[in-house]
């Protein structure tokens, strides 16, 4: 009885190991979504190109550029870093995907970023007792609005003061409903929040005031 139970367990565990031995394949051959998190966007200065940061895991990636309506612009092959030149007052997005060597893709596309390539003046500093901090949001098809943050400090701090739609101006009165300062540097963070985009790029300006308000 022994012996016969024994050899059950024996035969079970050979078609278990068979099942799995087969279904390796299958798992490794799955589509797997791409890790984002180094995934950015940078805006050059002019908005006439537009940088994008890639995860540096050694894999390649496709790169593709594409307008709000999601119709594909431009592609580009890169490791971990791709550059596009711009046309201006255009929205638009990004998302990119693993390959191999031959170009076959490995992940299934990532999420996009969404982004404006404004070319317009920045931040301009008005008022004379009492200093305020003006912005005329542009007008771009593909854009639904603007999210306008605040800060004193370049790299952090971020609050969010207002959201606004295309075509208005914005006026900032104060931080922290304190009145702005004298030569003291503010920071404004303009999320673009594009049609269709799963997250959107953000441009920072800065700007201090001084007696001849002279931006920075």
């Amino acid at each position: 009885m022994k012996d016969k139970y024994l050899w059950k367990r024996l035969i079970m565990t050979v078609l278990i190991c068979a099942v799995m031995v087969a279904l390796i394949p299958m798992v490794s051959s799955q589509k797997v979504s791409a890790v984002d998190k180094e995934f950015t966007l940078t805006l050059s200065r002019d908005s006439k190109s537009l940088g994008v940061s890639l995860p540096s895991d050694g894999e390649w990636k496709e790169v593709q550029v594409l307008d709000y309506q999601k119709n594909v612009l431009k592609t580009q092959k890169s490791l971990f870093f791709a550059n596009f030149n711009l046309k201006k007052n255009k929205a638009g997005m990004v998302r990119y995907r693993t390959i191999d060597n031959d170009g076959t893709p490995l992940t299934d596309w990532s999420e996009t970023i969404g982004f404006a390539s404004y070319s317009g003046s920045n931040v301009k500093m008005e008022g004379k007792k009492k200093l305020y901090a003006s912005y005329k949001l542009p007008k771009i098809k593909g854009v639904k609005k603007y999210i306008i943050y605040l800060s004193n400090k370049q790299n952090k701090g971020y609050k969010k003061v207002k959201s606004a739609k295309p075509g208005t101006k914005v006026v900032l009165k104060n931080y922290k409903k304190k009145s702005f300062k004298y030569y003291k540097n503010y920071y404004v963070r303009i999320e673009y929040v594009v049609k269709g985009a799963d997250r959107n790029a953000v441009r920072t300006t800065g700007f201090y005031f001084t007696k001849t308000f002279f931006s920075k």
